[in-house]
């Protein structure tokens, strides 16, 4: 987002220094466009002052005979001051060509003051005078027609000029306009672009913090670039820390309620029940009854048994007992799993082959350290869960591999899998799929799990059904010396 601020302000300064140079020129092409106007108007002036000179020389000459003749020092003076204004002719710069046609003027000039210099020095011969009159006149017609030309060509010029300047000007200031409606346009859409470009992850910002207020955890902020990304992806992580937290904290409670509860349940109910069993099975010894009969007192023994079980997981679930460390070697409390497991489901053992174990256990997989009976106790609870997921037969495999410091264990079957949508829940205290199940196994193997410094969980196998793995911390070897 820095980069982005600091290119965005770079290229507005590029863009006014840009404008400011561009409005700079043009202005000052209009300057020097206007100076070459003036200049042009000042020859222009410059050259009507010398026709008009010249046509006053011309006048006084016209009346030299008459009585209208100012005398020959008029003569003088009216031919000094066009002198002088041909003079002027040459205070300019000009290009080659007006050069050539200036000096070209200014010899028609000294051929005019020649003539008159003539006309006015010669006295005694009447008729050459008058000769000399005439072609004094003639020099001064021609340099008026020469002068007259030089000022229609210097009019035609200026003309041009002053409508080039004109429309420059015009250019100029249309462009020095359309600048100066750009320039707040270009400000409001820097400031709507900078609003839209905080405002978005802002309010989004905004918008997860209030979700998150409101209780739901599981709403992420995605889309957010830069700065306001990581912002997010924190964000994103501490919603995720406290869900966990609360999860944390349910689970807290959930124990500290059915450790409440299994307390007051194990002293009213456990004695009664155990006193129940021990009933029902003196009677149904001594009585004298009938099959069915007997089958029923079975039946009611089996149910008193099975209250029992259900006391003592959860009793087991709300105060587990703390680990008696010790090295225990996972392989060999896998293999003890499955014979228990055979040994607890006949239909294992049946000949047709109905389930297939297949074994991939590590031969160098490093010892841990935890409590023997416990581990023992989570893994057959997991071999049994396996068992009941295939009521038709398949296949359970046992894997176990080395990961870093730590050792897993995998057991997979082939049964219809667990839903994702439950995959966390199903170790959570009372939840079950079983008709007959407590929903207290596999969060017993949670808490125990966790006590040994482990993780559990379970993921969808490769061929298909249910894959459940423990991941424990392995034990540190002491070297030899």
């Amino acid at each position: 987002m820095k980069k982005k601020l600091f290119l965005i302000a770079l290229l507005s300064c590029l863009l006014f220094t840009v404008f400011g140079a561009y409005i700079g020129v043009k202005i000052q092409g209009g300057t020097s466009a206007l100076d070459r106007v003036i200049r042009l108007h000042r020859i222009e002036l410059l050259r009507e002052g010398l026709y008009s000179n010249i046509k006053v020389v011309q006048e006084t000459l016209q009346t030299k005979d008459t009585r209208f003749f100012a005398g020959p020092d008029a003569l003088v003076r009216d031919t000094l001051r066009m002198e002088a204004a041909t003079r002027h002719c040459f205070d300019c710069h000009h290009s080659a060509e007006t050069t050539a046609r200036l000096t070209a003027l200014s010899e028609s000039v000294a051929r005019y003051e020649a003539a008159l210099s003539r006309v006015l020095t010669m006295r005694a011969n009447a008729e050459r005078l008058v000769g000399e009159e005439d072609e004094a006149f003639k020099v001064g017609a021609s340099l008026l027609d020469q002068v007259h030309d030089m000022l229609s060509l210097t009019s035609s010029r200026l003309q041009q000029r002053t409508y080039e300047t004109i429309d420059t000007i015009r250019r100029t200031n249309l462009v020095l306009f359309s600048l100066m409606a750009a320039g707040p346009l270009l400000i409001i859409g820097l400031s709507v672009y900078f609003v839209r470009f905080f405002s978005r992850p802002v309010g989004a910002l905004l918008e997860a913090t209030r979700r998150l207020k409101s209780g739901d955890l599981d709403h992420r902020v995605a889309g957010l670039e830069d700065e306001f990304g990581e912002l997010g992806t924190s964000f994103n992580e501490m919603a995720q820390s406290l869900r966990e937290q609360m999860a944390q904290l349910q689970r807290a409670d959930q124990m500290m309620v059915c450790g409440q509860l299994a307390t007051g349940i194990a002293h009213e109910i456990r004695n009664p029940v155990a006193a129940i069993k021990v009933t029902l099975q003196v009677l149904a010894d001594d009585l004298d009854l009938t099959e069915e009969d007997r089958g029923l007192f079975g039946k009611v023994t089996e149910e008193a048994a099975r209250i029992e079980t259900l006391m003592k997981d959860l009793l087991e679930y709300a105060r587990p007992r703390e680990p008696r460390r010790q090295t225990v070697d996972v392989n060999e409390l896998l293999d003890k799993a499955n014979l228990l497991a055979v040994q607890h489901r006949p239909s294992v053992r049946r000949a047709d082959g109905e389930v297939r174990w297949v074994n991939h256990l590590d031969p160098g997989l490093p010892k841990t350290i935890g409590d023997p009976d416990q581990l023992f106790q989570v893994f057959v609870n997991i071999v049994l869960n396996g068992l009941d997921a295939m009521p038709g037969g398949g296949t359970l495999t046992v894997r176990t591999t080395q990961d870093g410091g730590f050792l897993c264990v995998e057991i997979s079957d082939q049964g219809p899998g667990v839903d994702p949508a439950i995959r966390d829940k199903i170790f959570e205290p009372f939840f079950t799929r079983k008709a007959k199940g407590t929903g207290l196994g596999l969060a017993i193997s949670k808490v125990l799990i966790e006590k040994h410094g482990g993780t559990i969980g379970v993921t969808e196998a490769a061929g298909g059904g249910a894959c459940f793995f423990v991941r424990l911390p392995a034990a540190v070897q002491e070297e030899s010396p």
